[in-house]
């Protein structure tokens, strides 16, 4: 089997989506104490004639197979294809299969993840800006970072806390938190895991979940099944609820993906996420919180062909590659309404 030259190609388009991806998202943001960002999986050779960069939020088998065909280079795919550690690499593992081949075919990954839901600029600010229906509908829009703390004994009293962690992190995960909370990650102000948008004038739940369908495209479904009514989930707080509800929303907690542990200290009349526990339901209707589902992925797809689709071509062009940036047709959430 002859080897493609290594000279030029796919190891500069490599290099550009990188430096442009961190430039867009830095991988600083993403929270290293459970997440696995950045190049997972490098190619051991390069096709020069692959130029083209496929978009997906998750690396299946049948997106994997795509790229392969459609001359990728490199796969940008949103959710890592690696969490944890792989104790080998055959052809009857369909993860380990998929890697092997993408390799083989001269693909190489690269994984953001929570560096795009922090990031300025990315998915929760993409979330924020379909929910209140554009910046000057909002009277503020905050940055909400994830709560993975306990506070241990005499709540409210003393001159200080002992924080005690769920998990162990790392100390350099510990200093960026720091950071962030205190607003002193340079450059990157205004970042975090959620956001914690309040609305200039209030508005029915009614509308805000109309907002959330259109903006997310729920409104048909990959089977072309009118999906209106089946497309989100909610649970609704008496007082949202009814033809005169008594009060209209003007705070709402954003968070893509699943947002329990970005939500746990957050007080907000709506939380808009993918999923939530059914315990965690339950506890924000007891405090008068009414939250907004539309399953884990239907959250961040459109942020790919809406936003980091344009600015990553526009970045990579000033490389000067002919690089033609891609959004999956096999990527889909995994759940259907039928």
């Amino acid at each position: 089997m002859s080897i493609p030259s290594t000279i030029h190609g796919s190891k500069s388009l490599l290099s550009s989506v990188m430096r442009s991806m961190k430039s867009l998202y830095p991988l600083e943001l993403a929270d290293k104490s459970w997440d696995n960002t950045g190049l997972l999986l490098e190619s051991p050779f390069v096709d020069p004639g692959k130029r083209n960069v496929l978009l997906t939020i998750d690396l299946t088998r049948s997106v994997a197979q795509e790229a392969i065909q459609k001359g990728a280079g490199v796969i940008v795919a949103y959710h890592p294809i690696i969490f944890r550690g792989l104790k080998s690499l055959t052809m009857g593992d369909s993860q380990q299969s998929s890697l092997l081949q993408l390799a083989a075919a001269g693909i190489s990954v690269y994984c953001p993840h929570t560096s795009v839901d922090a990031a300025i600029g990315g998915i929760n600010d993409w979330l924020a800006n379909g929910v209140s229906g554009g910046g000057e509908n909002e009277r503020s829009r905050e940055a909400i970072e994830e709560s993975q703390v306990t506070i241990e004994g005499h709540e409210g009293s003393g001159m200080g806390r002992l924080v005690t962690l769920r998990e162990g992190i790392s100390f350099l995960t510990l200093v960026t938190r720091i950071k962030l909370h205190l607003g002193l990650h340079n450059g990157h102000e205004g970042s975090g895991m959620g956001r914690l948008v309040t609305l200039r004038e209030g508005i029915s739940f009614l509308t805000l979940v109309t907002r959330i369908k259109l903006h997310l495209g729920l409104h048909n479904g990959g089977l072309n099944v009118d999906l209106i009514d089946g497309s989100v989930q909610a649970s609704i707080a008496e007082h949202h609820s009814g033809d005169n509800p008594s009060e209209v929303i003007k705070t709402i907690g954003i968070c893509a993906g699943s947002g329990g542990s970005v939500f746990r200290r957050v007080k907000a009349d709506v939380f808009f996420t993918g999923e939530l526990g059914h315990h965690e339901l339950l506890a924000n209707l007891a405090s008068g919180t009414s939250t907004v589902i539309c399953g884990h992925s239907n959250t961040e797809r459109g942020f790919l062909s809406a936003v980091m689709q344009h600015k990553l071509a526009t970045l990579l062009s000033q490389d000067s590659l002919g690089a033609k940036v891609l959004c999956s047709e096999e990527d889909r959430d995994p759940l259907v309404i039928i």
